[in-house]
Formats: C-alpha cells, structure tokens, sequence
C-alpha cells in the first residue's frame, strides 16, 4: 500500500507498506531503494524557498538516506494488519 501525502505548506512524502517474509529480503530491498535514489537525482531534489527570493531554490542532495521502520507483524493475524 502506498500513502501520499501532499499539502500547500508540508512537504511531499510517499509512505510504503509491504508485508515480507525474512531479513535477507528486507536488507536487499533496502539496498536496492538506497541505490534508485543514489541514481535518480530527482529522488533527492528538494526545493527551499529562500529570504526575499520569489520562486524556490532547488538543491539536489549528493546522499540522501531513506527513514525504514521495520515492524514485526508475525504475532497478528492476517485480518489485523490489513485493516
């Protein structure tokens, strides 16, 4: 399930949930995201809007880490954490 989020003052974020079944697919697929934003510059562009300057500024980062939380659900049921 992906959750966008969009306001006039916030920034954009997009959340990812995923159900998987082991740790060496967890740490693969966090490098692999790690490496799409390392090859993607607009997964690391953001825009300030500076002092006294009409239209924002866009600054891309040369490193960027993405925020994983890692939840165990093994202990719920599947109807649980589908709702």
């Amino acid at each position: 399930m992906v959750l966008q989020e969009a306001d006039s003052v916030g920034p954009y974020r997009a959340h990812l949930t995923m159900l998987i079944g082991s740790n060496p697919i967890i740490s693969i697929l966090k490098h692999t995201i790690r490496l799409v934003i390392e090859r993607r510059e607009i997964l690391r562009t953001t825009f300030y809007k500076a002092y006294g300057i009409n239209c924002p500024l866009k600054v891309i980062a040369e490193i960027y880490l993405p925020a994983f939380r890692i939840r165990d659900l093994g202990g719920i049921g599947s109807t649980a954490v589908f709702r």
